[in-house]
């Protein structure tokens, strides 16, 4: 798992930890992942997810079994808390200057190939030096 992946848990533990959460919150926000992935494009039939909630002993806030539309809701607030902590994981800076390791340089950056400069040319034989020089004489 990646650094800002190890941080975002440890902020999403933070977040689903009070007491004021029920346990279904709390496992909807550890399952984030998995459930966004399975929901992908799809309708949640909250009824029978309920049911499996349920099985599962996770409960609303008060202890009781989550009904569909407490589920709903909290599935809001679960996707509510993770982008919050997403973004919050984001704008966060690195602990200590060079701690993030590798650098910003792509691991397969190679240097601009610069060609060889042209060469010099001299001045053609029987051209006399002033004229070389730009009219300007040479020291001798």
């Amino acid at each position: 798992m990646s650094r800002d992946q190890t941080g975002l848990r440890v902020v999403l533990r933070e977040i689903t930890q009070s007491a004021e959460r029920s346990s279904l919150f709390r496992w909807m926000v550890e399952n984030y992942a998995e459930l966004t992935e399975a929901s992908k494009g799809r309708r949640l039939q909250w009824r029978s997810l309920c049911s499996k909630f349920a099985e599962l002993q996770l409960t609303d806030v008060t202890g009781k079994p989550a009904t569909p539309e407490t589920a709903r809701k909290t599935w809001r607030r679960a996707r509510q808390a993770v982008a919050e902590a997403q973004r919050r994981a984001a704008v966060a800076k690195p602990s200590r200057p060079g701690s993030v390791y590798p650098s910003r340089i792509s691991p397969n950056w190679q240097p601009q190939e610069v060609p060889p400069p042209p060469p010099r040319q001299l001045p053609a034989p029987g051209v006399s030096p002033s004229f070389a020089t730009g009219g300007q004489k040479l020291a001798k």
